[in-house]
């Protein structure tokens, strides 16, 4: 709207007229910042959901990193006949070692042996079935947040015996 004169004439200069000049006023200014507040904060929650969920999915690639090398470790020890979970220990004991996790995370927690129709938990000394082991491992992140059991199966039997 131009300023009018007392005349009623159209007055060209803002000077005259103090209460027509052009600006943001104190309310503009004090919404436009709760909007970019309001982003703000948006994106920050977005940014860290994504770091979340990188961390979840680095934790469990090296949880199963870890799980691979303990049931492979177990596979190439030696058999022990009649074994108990403490025979075993010091071939997964270093599964955790290269992505740098105690030993305490990784547990044998049952031994099985084979009677010709089933797993038991007792081995008898004079059968040949009591040569196959079903070994139970149990691999935890450090964290506590995530647990993998794997079973491996170990034989001191030749395929043809079984």
């Amino acid at each position: 709207m131009k300023p009018v004169s007392v005349a009623g004439e159209l007055d060209s200069d803002p000077a005259s007229c103090p209460s027509c000049e052009s600006g943001v006023t104190l309310v503009e200014i004090l919404i436009v910042l709760v909007i970019m507040g309001i982003l703000g904060a948006s994106i920050l929650v977005a940014l860290q959901t994504v770091i979340r969920s990188s961390s979840t999915s680095s934790a469990t690639a090296r949880l199963e990193a870890v799980a691979s090398a303990a049931a492979d470790r177990l596979g190439t020890a030696p058999y022990v006949r009649c074994a108990t979970p403490s025979s075993y220990r010091s071939a997964v004991e270093g599964a955790g070692g290269p992505v740098g996790w105690a030993p305490s995370t990784i547990e044998i927690t049952v031994i099985e042996y084979w009677n010709g129709t089933a797993f038991v938990p007792t081995c008898q000394l004079t059968s040949t079935l009591s040569a196959v082991q079903k070994i139970t491992v149990k691999v935890s992140a450090p964290t506590g947040t995530s647990t993998r059991i794997l079973e491996v199966v170990k034989s001191d039997v030749a395929p043809t015996q079984l």
